[in-house]
């Protein structure tokens, strides 16, 4: 007995000793001692694993496939330990489902979401063998793991990754300052509701790698600075790909980034260079802003683009300058930098979900500073902002403009006027209107609560009107509209949420005729 052990002990030092000699990194044993979070945070952090030994209970050995596999750099092994009272039987049925599934012979049990990531799992296999008692899987994929909030400001705070937290702001929980009357919706109803935002941080970060379209890496992890929705249950990009609920890889090349010497500030969006996320998600971003001028007092903004430009658009150029940033103080990029030192906060604002309140100083400041550089006129007290285009477009629209013609509305299209006008235009009015999205975002501008009338497609499950209202005071009147295309009962669907859709005048138009009315 004594004998075979020490066989099987060789045999497994043996295939360590080969995968480290070909790929090189550590070798790493997991054996159950660490909580799950630690080990996770002990792996992503550490130097990368050539070869992670499991030395569990060989019924853990499917779970932990799933869970360990990405920690292995490419050509690297994960080895389960068998021996006396472990069969390696439920792992070797479950590594041969995953072959049929990568061969295309199969299609994974789970739907949706789970399935993909069995499929990434599958692709991850380079092969797979028995070497006596043990089973050895090999690694193709190279995976970052995804960090959230609250880990990156244990390990900064441990040492374990380089940089600082400068600033935090606590976690808030307040009633939503809006009030709200809607129309009947089968699918669609708002609320005054409780809203809590998470704690906010402002960290600094040194030699950390920028790809365009906000994504953040410090050595193999994503920090939660490259998520616009850090806080949610699954961390996810568009400028990744989804690999498992704590891994992706990045679509763009990372190899060879150009430096980048200096403090930068971290501007960038998932969707760079669109007015709305900038208005949301990046403005969001300011509340940190005079803490940022006590630690650079000329700070240099990092942005990034998706088509081929070195110039900002005027927006973007103008909600800049409204704190006091020049355009020769950005950079555009269009490929991966690694950046000296990095400042990056926090978004306050995060869709659908929660607004933290702390938002509001940096929308009052830049409002006012961008109405100042308005040239002085007279702006109509009831305003009604269409849109043009066919995303999420209003087949009715001409129907619908006229009836607010007739009610006293000026019809305006916001993106045909200077940012500083169209701050001015929605500060001075007493009654805003229009159809969902990114032009009644020039809500954040306005210095006062104001009466909102809102179409709404029903389909379209965004609330950035709403959670301005609930921190400014706006009260909300909803039309819930009939969209071409239904929600799905579970899930997201970009289709519906782009849908055009009709507003039901004949259901509904009383209805919208007398409050338009009672608002005076």
């Amino acid at each position: 007995m004594l004998g075979r052990r020490r066989g099987e002990r060789r045999l497994l030092d043996r295939e360590v000793r080969r995968h480290l000699a070909d790929v090189g990194g550590r070798s790493v044993v997991v054996d159950g001692s660490q909580p799950a979070d630690e080990l996770f945070l002990d792996l992503a952090t550490g130097a990368p694993c050539g070869v992670l030994v499991v030395d569990v209970a060989a019924r853990e050995w499917p779970g932990l496939l799933a869970r360990l596999l990405w920690h292995v750099r490419p050509g690297g092994a994960l080895v389960f330990r068998g021996g006396e009272g472990r069969t390696a039987d439920p792992l070797v049925q479950r590594l041969r489902t995953l072959d049929a599934i990568r061969a295309g012979e199969r299609a994974p049990l789970a739907a949706r979401r789970k399935g993909d990531d069995v499929r990434a799992l599958a692709a991850a296999i380079g092969g797979w063998r028995e070497a006596g008692p043990h089973v050895v899987v090999t690694s193709t994929a190279r995976a970052l793991a995804k960090l959230r909030e609250e880990q990156t400001d244990r390990l900064l705070a441990a040492g374990r990754l380089r940089g600082q937290v400068l600033a935090s702001v606590p976690a808030a929980t307040f009633t939503a300052r809006c009030s709200v009357a809607q129309t009947d919706s089968a699918v669609r109803h708002a609320e005054v509701r409780e809203i809590t935002a998470p704690a906010m941080a402002l960290r600094a970060y040194d030699d950390v790698v920028c790809a365009p379209r906000q994504v953040v890496v410090h050595d193999d992890v994503l920090l939660p600075d490259t998520f616009r929705r850090s806080h949610r249950h699954r961390l996810r990009s568009a400028a990744l790909v989804d690999l498992a609920p704590d891994f992706a890889s990045v679509r763009a090349a990372l190899d060879d980034p150009a430096p980048l010497a200096g403090t930068w500030v971290h501007l960038d969006s998932e969707y760079p260079g669109h007015f709305g996320h900038l208005l949301t998600e990046q403005l969001s971003r300011m509340w940190a802003w005079p803490r940022i001028l006590e630690e650079e007092p000329r700070p240099r903004v990092l942005l990034s683009t998706r088509t081929p430009r070195t110039a900002l658009h005027a927006f973007e150029r103008d909600v800049l300058g409204a704190f006091g940033v020049a355009e020769d103080d950005v950079v555009i990029i269009d490929r991966p930098v690694r950046v000296e030192r990095l400042l990056s906060a926090t978004p306050m604002l995060a869709q659908p979900g929660w607004v933290h309140p702390g938002i509001a100083d940096a929308w009052r400041h830049a409002g006012a500073a961008l109405a100042a550089g308005a040239a002085e006129r007279a702006w109509p007290r009831r305003i009604f902002c269409a849109r043009r285009g066919d995303k999420r477009a209003c087949r009715n629209a001409a129907e619908v403009e006229a009836l607010f013609a007739d009610e006293g509305f000026a019809v305006v299209h916001p993106e045909e006027l200077a940012l500083a006008e169209q701050a001015a235009l929605f500060r001075a009015a007493d009654v805003v209107a229009g159809y969902a999205g990114a032009a009644m975002f020039n809500l954040c501008w306005t210095d006062a609560p104001k009466d909102v009338v809102l179409l709404v497609p029903e389909s379209y499950t965004a609330e950035n009107e709403y959670l301005m209202a609930a921190v400014q005071g706006h009260r909300l009147s909803i039309m819930w509209c009939p969209s071409d295309v239904a929600l799905p009962e579970v899930g997201f669907s970009a289709e519906a949420y782009q849908a055009s859709y009709t507003a039901d005048l004949v259901k509904d138009g009383a209805w919208l005729r007398s409050r338009l009315r009672w608002l005076g």
